[in-house]
């Protein structure tokens, strides 16, 4: 993966994009931690009375059981994290049209079961930037790979442009 998304960022600056690496937030895996944490929480909040009708899958029952095992000052030290974060990120993300992502850490998985591993996408998520994937060709399985583009905070329109101009160009 990690080589198709300098390919693509290749490809991209051929085509007359600007293209320069960016450092990774400092902690970023403590961040999606954080983003797993609060998930969880907030899933008790709107799940847990579902619980005695046996309907919830177990993926989501051990969800349950996280978020209602946290303790409220983790979940705010989470939430203090995270506001540091969208600071520090939203001071990258004014100077670019796009952070080029991988969308998964390799192939999709194979079947319905599972959408794969989001670690791509949980700081994103965590700190609400728009986020689009694309298709970036297939991998040595003959599996879809995909690639993530990240707007800036409320830079959605911004963001959908620069992946129509992306999108043709990953063909």
């Amino acid at each position: 993966m990690q080589a198709r998304v300098e390919e693509v960022s290749a490809t991209l600056a051929r085509a007359g994009a600007s293209v320069r690496d960016v450092d990774p937030l400092p902690d970023e895996a403590r961040l999606s931690e954080d983003q797993a944490l609060i998930m969880a929480a907030e899933a008790v909040r709107s799940f847990d009375a579902l619980r005695p009708s046996g309907a919830l899958s177990p993926q989501l029952t051990a969800l349950l059981d996280r978020g209602a095992a946290a303790r409220p000052d983790q979940i705010e030290a989470a939430r203090v994290r995270a506001v540091q974060a969208w600071t520090a990120m939203t001071a990258v993300l004014t100077s670019l049209d796009a952070l080029l992502t991988p969308s998964a850490p390799g192939e999709a998985p194979e079947g319905l079961a599972s959408t794969g591993d989001p670690v791509f996408n949980r700081v994103v998520t965590l700190l609400g930037f728009p986020a689009v994937s694309l298709p970036a060709g297939i991998g040595p399985a003959g599996l879809p790979l995909g690639v993530q583009l990240v707007g800036a905070p409320h830079a959605d329109a911004d963001l959908l442009a620069v992946a129509a101009w992306t999108e043709p160009r990953l063909r």
